[in-house]
């Protein structure tokens, strides 16, 4: 009888080891637009839309409330351990050992200054381990929750506790878009 609860118990921490170490969900940029709010499709495409390349950004507060309603956030993610390529952008003016950073998608280069992604376009990554952040994309592998916030550069609707962040390469971003 103790052999066997101890074979049992074995193979029950074997299992729950193995569940715990599953592989991330590799996703897309388009993935996190997927909870956005069809009747707000013109809306967002106007606001995207950038005649004359006019420096824009959400200082607006109702303009910034009415995106926020338009872009929920993909529910269907929520806790899900993510894989995602983009590029790191520093929350403050550090540029080594930063642990608190925003990922985005490749940015529009048409215009000097791009209008500012969407908040479903904006991961607010911790990453405790700390990271130094160079012009080259990145892979982040994490847990992603819906988490609204608001930081100097830009609004996000997704927050990820990373667990590791590593260099990637341009036609990884591309593709992963």
């Amino acid at each position: 009888m103790t052999t066997r609860l101890l074979v049992c118990t074995v193979c029950l921490v074997s299992l729950t080891g193995l569940a715990v170490h599953s592989e991330p969900l590799e996703i897309s940029w388009s993935d996190l637009r997927e909870g956005r709010l069809v009747e707000c499709s013109e809306f967002l495409e106007g606001y995207l839309s950038n005649p004359g390349c006019l420096p824009r950004d959400l200082s607006d507060r109702m303009l910034s409330m009415q995106i926020a309603e338009c872009v929920p956030g993909n529910s269907n993610l929520e806790g899900s351990l993510v894989l995602i390529a983009g590029y790191a952008h520093p929350v403050e003016f550090e540029f080594k050992d930063v642990k608190s950073l925003l990922l985005v998608p490749k940015l529009s280069q048409k215009c000097r200054h791009p209008t500012a992604p969407l908040p479903d376009q904006v991961i607010s990554v911790e990453y405790p381990e700390g990271v130094d952040i160079t012009a080259d994309p990145v892979w982040v592998t994490g847990k992603l929750f819906i988490r609204q916030s608001q930081s100097e550069l830009a609004p996000s609707i997704y927050r990820i506790k990373a667990s590791e962040i590593v260099t990637a390469t341009i036609p990884d971003v591309s593709a992963a878009e």
